[in-house]
């Protein structure tokens, strides 16, 4: 039987190892068996440390006396919305990690969790070309930002795969759209 090698460092895996011992990455399924229970992978506890560290903040924000929590409370129903449906859909993605989802039913999954975040009105409505000139999307704007938020969910997934490439794109992101925000 040929050696078994880490996917993630690339060190020859022990004998009957189930973890690298040069990274921590789980070894299980390496030989094309399947994982048996929820294991949290390095890849799984590193998006459960992403996704607490940009959610900690934004929860703190609401409850605090600030303008930024006083202007996010006007509309409490769609931060709900949008902190539970960005939960689920951080819940998905971390099965998948974990336990390897089959990608119709991850497809599925993403498009109840934006079809739900739609449903709560938080949707795009319209569309400002120019001050004067808005685009009024109707029922497009549920189909639009189904498209958008699945379209960009697997984005993110597909740039993870590459060592890190997502967490500094999405922080590239998140900066620029924090500087329109404070020009507006």
């Amino acid at each position: 039987m040929p050696g078994r090698f880490c996917s993630g460092c690339g060190a020859k895996a022990a004998g009957g190892a189930r973890f690298c011992q040069e990274c921590g990455i789980s070894l299980s399924g390496a030989k094309g068996g399947s994982t048996s229970g929820l294991q949290l992978t390095l890849a799984g506890s590193a998006a459960v440390a992403i996704f607490l560290s940009a959610m900690g903040p934004l929860v703190t924000v609401l409850v605090l006396d600030y303008p930024i929590g006083a202007a996010s409370r006007i509309v409490p129903g769609h931060l709900a919305a949008l902190l539970g449906c960005s939960t689920l859909m951080f819940l998905v993605g971390l099965v998948d990690d974990v336990k390897s989802m089959p990608a119709r039913r991850k497809l599925l999954a993403e498009l109840l969790i934006a079809g739900l975040l739609c449903g709560a009105g938080v949707r795009v409505s319209s569309i400002a070309l120019t001050p004067q000139w808005v685009l009024d999307l109707g029922v497009w704007g549920w189909l639009l930002t189904v498209v958008w938020i699945v379209g960009i969910t697997n984005a993110v997934n597909l740039s993870d795969g590459l060592d890190g490439l997502a967490a500094g794109v999405c922080a590239i992101a998140c900066g620029v759209i924090a500087i329109f925000a404070l020009r507006n």
